[in-house]
Formats: C-alpha cells, structure tokens, sequence
C-alpha cells in the first residue's frame, strides 16, 4: 500500500519555521481541531508586553468597561485597567521596561496568527490580558504580586 503522508495547517507567518515547539506541543494537530476562540482571554503573568508590537496589537483584551479617564469605572479596585494591569509597579502601564522575557511570553501565546507577521501563536484567535507581577527594578518578584495576578487573572472581565 501507498500512504500519502497527512497534511496539517500551516500558518503563513514567515517566523513559524524555526518555532521548533509547536511540533513538540502538537499545535499543529490541535489546529485542526479548533484554531481559538476570541472568547478566550489567556492571562499574561511576567515582565510586561509590547504594547506596540505589531505581531501582538490585534490580540490584546481591552477592558472597555474601564476606559482610560482616572476613574475605576468597573470598580474593581484597579483605575484605568483598560488594557491589563501591573502587578509588580501597581499601575495600568503592562508595557515591559527592562526585561522582555514578559513579551517573548506573550508572543508564544497570544501572537496573531495566520497575518503573515512574524510567529504564530499557539493561541491562535484567542485574545490575552497582559498582568506583569514582576517589578522591572527589583530582581525577586514578592509572592504577593504573583497571588494578586492569578486573583486578577481569575475575575470577572
């Protein structure tokens, strides 16, 4: 017998041949299954995340309930947590100052995939929420912040 060898869905980031991992963790098969849901909001725990990045903008969860205008207009204890919260400075700034570990993160999970930019993110469609509980100036991250950023991970958004 012949066997055609089966054939998986590839994405068309240029980045995606040298994410060795992806094969590791099978995400191609899973790709066939379901590529994400725009429902799902994956909590980003480290360093921080690049805003900016254009591999990451399209992914990013939004909290509109909480614009940005010095008011916690969802009076869930974080002002102006419109796009995350940093645990680690106790600010709505989740952009990575020092140590970009937090974006490398980020882009492994929630990177848009399937833009033709960059790498693929395992995440596929799913959006994530950027909570760094790392303080860029400090080099031990309490065990306070790591808590504080499962508990905001966990609450309703």
């Amino acid at each position: 017998p012949h066997y055609l060898p089966e054939l998986l869905y590839t994405p068309d980031d240029p980045l995606n041949i040298y994410q060795y991992y992806l094969d590791t963790i099978k995400a191609y098969d899973a790709w066939e299954i379901c590529k994400g849901d725009s429902n799902i909001v994956i909590g980003i725990t480290d360093t921080g995340v690049d805003i900016d990045h254009e591999d990451l903008q399209g992914n990013i969860y939004y909290n509109y309930n909480d614009p940005i205008n010095g008011i916690d207009d969802d009076n869930d204890g974080f002002i102006d947590n419109f796009r995350g919260w940093d645990l680690g400075e106790n600010d709505n700034n989740p952009q990575w100052e020092i140590n970009d570990h937090g974006v490398v993160v980020t882009g492994i999970a929630g990177a848009r995939t399937d833009n033709g930019i960059g790498i693929s993110g395992v995440g596929f469609k799913s959006r994530f929420l950027p909570e760094p509980s790392f303080s860029a100036y400090t080099t031990f991250s309490g065990i306070v912040s790591m808590l504080s950023a499962v508990t905001f991970s966990i609450s309703p958004i």
